[in-house]
């Protein structure tokens, strides 16, 4: 094992010796047998990664949403710090490059002509903030958008109770029917990139790019954007255009305005469809795929 900065690593880092005492234990001929590679790959990697000056290891999300992708990670950010490559211009690891671009969010976003932001709530703990967590006032509606909460928020049978609340109204806006959307009072169609106008940021890259849409949004598809707009125009009495989806965005801010009025409408819940049945059999066992 090529360690090229001791003094860097003993300056830096914390546990570098307990760690090349554990990797002893794992000889190339091991590591080539979990892997499913011949030895001489292994070696001839392990070799290659510790000669070369600079020396990048590019890592992204999928790395690490798989079992152990934690502790894959973190061993892998542990290599530029072994072999010296932290500090070397064009050396290290990268990540993400999502943070290269700065623009302007205040103009992009037009945060002045919008009302002051409400509170925030930590998503990590969405299933105890809709079992009471949150309470002054509780969480009474939900609108979910571009995530899929039951499959990917922490403690998923709390989420499921929460989400399973009689009183809790939700509200969907996807392009699949996700397990989230198996909760839903209302699903709303959404638009794909195919579809829409919008700037694109990138993980990987450091290019802003201009999504032009291919053809036009399908049945009563509608953006994020032009959802919550138009719900927001119709709660307030604004003058919004609606295109599509008019009915679904009437719905929707009727009861939301009710609901912010303290009224009880909502939108008949299904919970003696088989979804929810079988939902709350077992809500802690949830499919790990929505579609």
């Amino acid at each position: 094992m090529c360690i090229r900065d001791r003094a860097w690593l003993a300056a830096h880092t914390v546990g570098w010796p307990e760690l090349r005492a554990r990797l002893a234990e794992f000889p190339p001929e091991r590591a080539a047998e979990i892997c499913g590679l011949p030895v001489e790959d292994v070696v001839r990697l392990a070799r290659l990664y510790a000669a070369s000056t600079p020396s990048l290891i590019k890592i992204a999300d999928g790395l690490q949403r798989n079992p152990m992708g934690g502790q894959t990670t973190r061993a892998i950010c542990a290599l530029p710090a072994l072999t010296g490559q932290y500090g070397v211009r064009g050396g290290g690891l990268a990540y993400s490059t999502s943070g290269y671009l700065q623009w302007d969010g205040a103009a992009i976003n037009k945060w002045a002509e919008c009302p002051p932001p409400g509170r925030v709530v930590n998503m990590n703990r969405l299933g105890a903030a809709l079992l009471g967590e949150v309470s002054d006032p509780p969480i009474m509606s939900l609108y979910v958008f571009a995530s899929n909460p039951a499959a990917i928020a922490p403690n998923a049978g709390l989420v499921a109770q929460g989400l399973m609340r009689d009183d809790l109204f939700t509200v969907v806006h996807e392009l699949f029917l996700t397990d989230t959307a198996d909760y839903a009072d209302i699903v709303l169609p959404a638009t794909s990139n195919l579809e829409q106008t919008d700037l694109h940021k990138a993980y990987g890259h450091t290019l802003l790019r201009y999504n032009h849409p291919a053809i036009p949004p399908l049945g009563e598809s509608l953006s994020c954007l032009l959802y919550t707009s138009s719900v927001a125009g119709v709660v307030v009495g604004a003058s919004v255009a609606v295109t599509s989806g008019g009915a679904a965005v009437v719905a929707v801010a009727a009861a939301v305005a009710d609901g912010a009025a303290g009224g009880g409408a909502q939108a008949t819940r299904a919970s003696n469809s088989p979804i929810m049945a079988a939902r709350r059999a077992a809500p802690a066992m949830l499919p790990l795929l929505g579609w």
